[in-house]
């Protein structure tokens, strides 16, 4: 019932002209400051243009708690409506941004006690722990009219381009009034009896109410963003999202970031705390499935780099931003300068050079699509059905990752959606780790693209649930003997890690079982062995730890390589111990091969790393890149000017010194 219910939500939540929302490339944050002066204003504004910036996110302070703002409301839209003025003249678009539900105003938590979170435990108003504030139910159709309003009368008066809007999730669940009536209405039953049969995960009931809620967040979202559609035709609507690999908002609160791309023109992805540069494995991973996911939607996304831990709000390093920004446009992700805080670019700041660089070569960074012949899946379903956090699926699959970046191996990022729409006609490989929870039509995807050439690389219970978390072995049993060439029985769907009983053709280093499937092949191993290789976030003044088995990750890296025919580059590091990020995308008849140097990221075991986060560019080291065939040329374009080269007339494979920082090499097939 739930399933079919969050269909039909999402389903109707299709905004703008089925392409991503065109401008809107590179932003920052602007504090309005209602004492600002017509001089300052029009100072930061110009400041925001000499930096290449065409859009900004405005609100901040006290204005961030909506509600906490309303008797300052009218000096806020005065300050806005100059802020938007001086922006449109040089060419830069405004959102508004603000929290729709959370309070820390006594008297207006006094006054809309009704519209109030209640916890579970106490039936007292939540607090949200991180803020030590109140929130509003999105389900109190009261507080929704009450919201609407609001919003619409400040970004009319104000006259922006958009509006962001956040935080409308379930932090501990709810049991207000509206919440117990909506469930006993489409779920049935009462809520505080669902909420304490819900305790165990991974049972029929926790899955259940974390389905509800993330069905709850995405109503809200798509009956806003529907309402300002028709009210204000001609703005966007922004949405925030966390980290897309963890279940953090799915398991926790019910915000997921499918939810939050399903129901926007414009996605941004907070990052929030790591030390970015020291946790480019996880984050480059998480990169290109956020791409994907924004792809196959045809959704503008953002990258958002965000610190709200340091001591001070000018202590940030300048050439993270450039790292952040230079990741984010490897997988063709829009940045936004938050700087910390979400303080963005004020007048006193230098323009940001990498800014400058992408407005003056827009053709590195235009519309393309990823070229890699290898795949890994990325299952949110199995995500949020994992009962043992990150452990099942998510780990398995960021450690894939990391040993295909850490070897230079192409690779992209593949969906359930991705699925339904279709595999790219060059996959050649497909790594699925342990992806337990898996469709009837998707696996049957899964069949045919080995049925017709194509490599599988499985772990662990591949399939062993349904999309909705119900063990499907006793269904699927002899169609996954069949297509794996071994046995999947387990009673946890979720762990893997059993061996299994099998007929492989021959055992592939390291303890894969191979087998053929029609025209095509399968690589299975029953235990989840690659977590053995996963390296996970760093942060600020904690001890750097890199515990991943290193022969493993080569050996993982090297199974894709010897299979993966089709790729349209062999890239190969000449020195082992020096790393860069490399993704590959096609553009026409081009290939556009971003490379962003990573080396001084890889700290020995133990070492604190520091404190905010600092970037140390390692030295730059030669790349042998091998093409099916000789290129007509190529061309390095780098963030270091006196670094760009050309090579006229190169051979199938070339020798190139990586960037000091960050570079695109065109490729002219």
């Amino acid at each position: 019932m739930t399933a079919l219910l969050l269909s039909a939500v999402v389903a109707g939540c299709c905004f703008g002209s089925g392409e991503p929302v065109r401008g809107f490339r590179r932003a920052t944050f602007w504090f309005v400051e209602p004492g600002r002066n017509t001089d300052e204003i029009e100072a930061r504004a110009e400041a925001l243009a000499r930096s290449a910036v065409d859009w900004v996110i405005i609100g901040g302070g006290r204005h961030h708690y909506l509600h906490d703002d309303l008797p300052f409301l009218d000096d806020y839209i005065t300050a806005a409506k100059r802020i938007v003025s001086a922006c449109r003249a040089r060419g830069i678009k405004v959102v508004e941004h603000h929290s729709a539900v959370l309070t820390a105003d006594d008297g207006c938590v006094r006054e809309r006690a009704d519209w109030l979170q209640r916890d579970f435990e106490t039936n007292e108003p939540s607090v949200w722990p991180e803020y030590r504030t109140f929130a509003f139910c999105p389900n109190n159709p009261a507080f929704r009219e009450h919201y609407f309003g609001l919003a619409e009368r400040i970004t009319a008066a104000a006259g922006v381009d958009g509006l962001m809007s956040d935080d409308t999730v379930f932090h501990h669940g709810c049991r207000c009034a509206a919440c117990a009536r909506r469930w006993s209405e489409e779920v049935g039953g009462d809520i505080e009896e669902a909420y304490k049969n819900s305790r165990t995960p991974g049972s029929a009931e926790w899955r259940r109410f974390n389905e509800v809620r993330r069905m709850w967040y995405a109503d809200f979202r798509a009956w806003l963003c529907r309402g300002r559609k028709e009210r204000q035709p001609n703005t966007v609507c922004v949405s925030l999202a966390g980290s897309i690999t963890s279940p953090w908002g799915s398991q926790t609160h019910g915000g997921s970031p499918e939810a939050a791309l399903d129901t926007s023109d414009i996605c941004v992805w907070e990052i929030y705390n790591p030390a970015d540069f020291y946790s480019w494995r996880r984050l480059a991973a998480e990169a290109a499935v956020f791409a994907e996911a924004a792809r196959v939607r045809k959704r503008a996304a953002v990258c958002l780099p965000y610190a709200d831990s340091a001591e001070r709000r000018d202590r940030a390093d300048e050439q993270e931003e450039v790292f952040m920004w230079a990741l984010a446009q490897s997988h063709r992700l829009r940045f936004a300068l938050s700087r910390v805080f979400l303080t963005g670019l004020t007048e006193d700041q230098p323009p940001r050079e990498y800014f400058l660089f992408e407005r003056e070569h827009p053709d590195l960074f235009a519309d393309a699509e990823p070229a890699a012949a290898v795949g890994i899946i990325f299952s949110h379903v199995s995500r949020d059905l994992d009962p043992h956090w990150e452990s099942s699926h998510t780990v398995p699959a960021v450690a894939w990752a990391e040993a295909l970046q850490d070897e230079c191996v192409p690779w992209r990022a593949i969906t359930e959606e991705t699925l339904g729409r279709g595999l790219p006609r060059n996959l050649r490989v497909l790594v699925m780790p342990n992806v337990f929870a898996l469709s009837d039509a998707h696996l049957g995807v899964i069949e045919e693209f080995v049925r017709r050439g194509g490599t599988l690389v499985a772990t662990g219970n591949l399939a062993a649930c349904s999309e909705r978390g119900e063990n499907a072995v006793s269904v699927r049993g002899g169609r996954l003997e069949r297509l794996l060439g071994a046995r999947v029985a387990s009673a946890d769907g979720a762990s893997g890690g059993q061996e299994a009983e099998s007929h492989p053709t021959r055992r592939v280093e390291p303890r894969f079982l191979e087998h053929g499937f029609g025209l095509g092949r399968v690589l299975y191993s029953p235990s989840v062995i690659e977590r053995d290789a996963f390296q996970d976030w760093m942060n600020p003044g904690e001890q750097y730890r890199d515990d991943r088995n290193r022969t493993l990750s080569r050996e993982l890296a090297e199974i894709v390589r010897r299979d993966s025919r089709g790729q349209p580059v062999d890239i190969a590091r000449t020195n082992p111990d020096l790393h860069v990020l490399t993704t590959v995308h096609k553009q026409g008849r081009r290939l556009l091969i971003s490379i962003l140097n990573c080396s001084g990221a890889d700290l020995s075991n133990g070492r604190r790393v520091p404190a905010p986060s600092r970037v140390v560019w390692g030295p730059p080291f030669d790349l042998e890149l091998t093409f099916p065939k000789a290129p007509r040329g190529a061309r390095l374009v780098s963030l270091d000017a006196r670094e760009d080269r050309s090579f006229v007339n190169p051979d199938r494979t070339l020798t190139l010194r990586s960037p000091r920082r960050f570079g695109v090499l065109v490729v002219d097939l």
